[in-house]
């Protein structure tokens, strides 16, 4: 780290807490490349030059903090720079010129949204071509190999303040608690992970909170839309062409498989206990 600081001209000072978090051998294994991409990318592209945060009134020495603990049975790590933040404005420029996005689609993407786009493949924000940035080969490694763990990640900018990046990890690959789901006489475990809650939707309402907007299915939830699947269309069962996701008492299994939140509709065949 101070070899890179020195490298690009920058002071750094790095803070660690949770050295005591233990992890699975293979977890740790895992995250090693992740965590080292980050840290770079904290100070490459969030940390300023020292001239920089003195116009700024922010102290010389920019600050990389890592942070771990355990969570909900799961272990968090957090890198977190006080640098100059993450510009919604300029995620959108560079992926309307990369062509990555459509004008259109672009402005209509809140700013949260709008900063998840450095999660796109081949996407940097780097002027130039160097040993250490601009090479395309950016977040979208991160995340895939997060994803690959079970894990997730998640971002807080604000733009003169800085970054944080969140990672939510298993504690082992070897057990995975997941939520068991029938559908067609099959069953599917969904890693609870990625669950964001169970919600049933009584046979009253189903008219008023799933809604085909076009040829999507969507779930109204605290008055947001959320894109829906059903289970027997996404697996490609023998119920595909049958009519029933919309009738009886749906339950919606509200995902979060990788930065975004979708539901997942499931018709219960029956309510006797299965083993």
């Amino acid at each position: 780290m101070r070899d890179l600081a020195k490298e690009v001209g920058k002071e750094v000072t790095l803070v660690i807490e949770g050295e005591e978090v233990e992890l699975d051998k293979a977890v740790l294994e895992a995250i090693g490349d992740p965590l080292t991409h980050l840290v770079r990318n904290g100070i490459d592209h969030g940390i300023e030059r020292p001239q920089v945060r003195q116009q700024a009134g922010k102290p010389t020495p920019g600050t990389l903090k890592l942070s771990a603990w355990h969570e909900a049975g799961q272990v968090i790590i957090e890198v977190t720079d006080d640098g100059a933040g993450i510009d919604p404005r300029t995620i959108k420029d560079k992926a309307l010129r990369m062509g990555l996005r459509e004008g259109a689609d672009l402005d209509a993407m809140s700013d949260k949204e709008l900063v998840k786009l450095i999660f796109l493949p081949g996407f940097s924000t780097a002027k130039q071509v160097t040993d250490i940035s601009g090479r395309g080969v950016g977040l979208d490694v991160v995340h895939t190999n997060l994803t690959k763990l079970g894990g997730t990640i998640e971002i807080k900018s604000q733009v003169g303040r800085g970054t944080t990046f969140r990672i939510k990890l298993p504690l082992t690959l070897a057990i995975i608690p997941c939520l068991l789901v029938a559908v067609a006489e099959e069953c599917y475990a969904v890693p609870q992970v990625n669950l964001v809650e169970l919600i049933r939707v009584p046979a009253a309402q189903v008219a008023d909170r799933l809604e085909y907007i076009g040829a999507a299915l969507v779930m109204r939830r605290r008055g947001i839309c959320y894109r829906s699947c059903t289970c027997a269309t996404s697996l490609d069962t023998v119920q595909r062409r049958q009519s029933r996701a919309l009738q009886g008492r749906p339950i919606s299994l509200s995902l979060q498989p990788g930065t975004c939140t979708m539901g997942l509709l499931w018709m219960p065949s029956s309510t006797r206990r299965r083993s």
